[in-house]
């Protein structure tokens, strides 16, 4: 269904707005390397020309990533977390793969956008999310937040037809980011591996009064106390 979407005239407008979007987040330079993770076949020649260096795909149920740590500047998430059986373990390992300051780009249908209503599109279909989620989600990651913004303010229909609803289209996707900046059809939140991540220490457990073992002779001196 994704693929037919994309073929679609509204799927076409989806896609221009999305590279619209994306290309004042990604890092940028020549050795740069960016993972998409989900559906990235519409999508990976455009990043590869915005990033100016390489791109990789990989389908969202390859998990674990098959990549070492450290390794992508960029990592898009696209119709990915709205399907995950285990979003924790996903977030955990786009976190993992990033290089330290990398950052993650996640795109997901947004609770409060009009697109979740219309199964025709593939925003319609699985979990939805809402900004003060996806900021738990990310710091869950140990992901600073960079922004969280929505795109997608038309509603998905037909524009193409003819070039005054075109420019209608794109009037409205622009209007949205001002007049209604929550109200796109998806969110796209943006962050930031943090450089130093916390490590996790174990906490001896405590001793209970029933495994104390007490010296004979210091009984006998707290008695005489």
């Amino acid at each position: 269904m994704i693929a037919e979407f994309y073929q679609s005239s509204v799927g076409k407008m989806a896609h221009d707005f999305l590279c619209a979007r994306l290309q004042t987040l990604l890092t940028r330079g020549v050795t740069t390397k960016t993972l998409i993770v989900g559906f990235a076949a519409p999508f990976a020649g455009d990043i590869k020309i915005i990033t100016g260096g390489e791109v990789i795909a990989v389908d969202a149920a390859q998990m674990p990533l098959p990549y070492g740590d450290v390794t992508f500047d960029n990592v898009i998430a696209l119709h990915v977390l709205e399907f995950a059986p285990d979003i924790p373990r996903v977030m955990g390992e786009m976190q993992r793969v990033l290089v330290s300051d990398g950052r993650l780009i996640c795109v997901t249908p947004n609770r409060g956008g009009i697109w979740q209503w219309f199964e025709h599109t593939p925003w319609g279909e699985g979990r939805s999310f809402s900004a003060a989620q996806m900021r738990r989600l990310l710091l869950g990651a140990q992901l600073s937040t960079l922004g969280i913004s929505t795109a997608l303010f038309a509603p998905p229909l037909d524009f193409s037809r003819y070039e005054i609803l075109r420019g209608l289209a794109r009037g409205i996707e622009a209007a949205g980011n001002y007049l209604l900046p929550s109200c796109g059809g998806v969110l796209i939140a943006a962050a930031q591996k943090q450089r130093y991540a916390g490590i996790a220490v174990e906490t001896p457990p405590r001793a209970s009064y029933a495994n104390l073992k007490l010296n004979p002779a210091h009984v006998n001196s707290l008695g005489t106390r």
